[in-house]
């Protein structure tokens, strides 16, 4: 995980497994960076391998922080396959500012 702040704005690079166990080592430096939320924030989930219904939660609670009470903005900008089928299966593509044409191809 790589979190970087510039002035209002924010990136969390996400990487590897993303699940109740992972989503711990993250929680941390989620909730600092939510105690004066950015005005932006760019999701980078283009590293992850496996993400589960705990990595799901949290990128909702951030997105709500972000968006509902900080009236910021939060976006997903890249995807692996795999978050990106288990967002379309959540029905986060549109939430999260996701192109719904398909997952991104590897090669």
């Amino acid at each position: 995980m790589a979190l970087r702040r510039d002035g209002s704005a924010a990136v969390l690079t996400l990487v590897g497994d993303f699940d109740m166990h992972t989503v711990q080592s993250v929680i941390e430096p989620v909730e600092e960076l939510l105690q004066e939320p950015p005005h932006d924030l760019v999701v980078d989930l283009s590293g992850v391998d496996f993400i589960d219904s705990s990595g799901i939660a949290l990128l909702v609670k951030v997105y709500a922080r972000v968006v509902r009470e900080g009236e910021g903005t939060m976006r997903v900008d890249r995807t692996s396959p795999v978050a990106w089928r288990l967002l379309e299966v959540c029905g986060l593509l549109d939430t999260f500012g996701i192109d719904g044409n398909g997952p991104p191809t590897t090669g």
